[in-house]
């Protein structure tokens, strides 16, 4: 029945934006809504041609639109929508970092598309810094911002040691226990021939909080429970974990220079094992969130 020439066609998924669009346009018509009338949005009143402005700016592909040119805008706003799906996908990968940096050169296009079109008579100079500056906007700016609480509060992608890890920054200090792999806040260290780059890193949690460590030459206890010693372990001694920190190891999160001999030697000093230890004891503030086990339709590490 579908392919009956005369079989009404179904209304397809883009309706509703094509309705919203439709009645904010009839609104606008049935009230002689012109430039200078103001929208009130509580303290703070914005009039149409400035909010007619501001969605050309922020939605590339409007003004082409606009102005006319339907197949040219269509196709910016769905190949920037199809980007942002591909950067969101694969985000903190080659083919996610591609598609962002196209994000931002289609927006960019559009943007100087609209100021080219308010004001076609410009200077060469102006022609020549005002591509220029929009890029550097967008990409320093604009998306950095758009991005912060994406980052910050809810995944992290990271580059360590060669993989490609996301972080669900949901996943906090409290829902975390020994056993899990997490990432954290590590501060910058450069003592004793030791450099530690300030950033994150990776590791495995070894004991949590008011946990018993007991060191010995070929293994390590925890509340009892014996496991492998790693390698720059402490051959000697015992710690417990003090309340809101956890023992993580960096058995992967830090450079040695010790002058050809072996870095972890600690010898007579015993300088090293005590930067080592300090370097394992991560409070919870500093605790980032755990990888994600799987993330939209490909695992997060590979």
């Amino acid at each position: 029945m579908a392919s009956d020439p005369y079989y009404p066609p179904r209304a397809n998924w883009t309706r509703h934006l094509h309705m919203f669009v439709w009645k904010l346009r009839a609104y606008i018509q049935s009230h002689n809504i012109q430039n200078g009338t103001s929208i009130s949005l509580g303290t703070f009143d914005l009039s149409i041609g400035n909010f007619i402005s501001l969605l050309r700016a922020l939605i590339p592909g409007l003004r082409l639109l606009d102005a006319g040119y339907y197949p040219a805008g269509r196709l910016v706003w769905w190949t920037w929508l199809s980007l942002s799906l591909i950067a969101l996908v694969w985000i903190g990968r080659p083919l996610g970092n591609t598609a962002y940096a196209l994000m931002i050169s289609l927006h960019a296009s559009s943007l100087i598309f609209l100021l080219t079109s308010q004001s076609p008579q410009q200077r060469i100079l102006r022609r020549i810094l005002q591509p220029l500056l929009i890029v550097l906007l967008l990409a320093q700016v604009i998306y950095p911002l758009a991005g912060y609480p994406i980052r910050h509060y809810w995944l992290l992608p990271l580059a360590l040691n060669g993989k490609h890890i996301l972080i669900n920054r949901l996943d906090g200090a409290d829902s975390i226990k020994r056993g899990d792999y997490v990432a954290y806040k590590i501060d910058e260290r450069n003592r004793a021939g030791i450099l530690r780059i300030g950033g994150y890193a990776f590791e495995k949690i070894i004991a949590g909080p008011s946990d018993r460590i007991v060191f010995e030459t070929q293994t390590f206890t925890v509340n009892g429970e014996s496991f492998p010693t790693i390698r720059g372990m402490p051959q000697r001694g015992s710690r417990v974990v003090p309340e809101g920190s956890w023992f993580i190891w960096p058995t992967e999160s830090f450079q040695i220079n010790r002058g050809g001999h072996d870095p972890f030697n600690i010898g007579e000093n015993g300088f090293l094992e005590k930067l080592l230890l300090g370097l394992a004891i991560v409070p919870n503030t500093n605790i980032i969130g755990k990888p994600f086990n799987n993330w939209l339709w490909h695992p997060p590490t590979p």
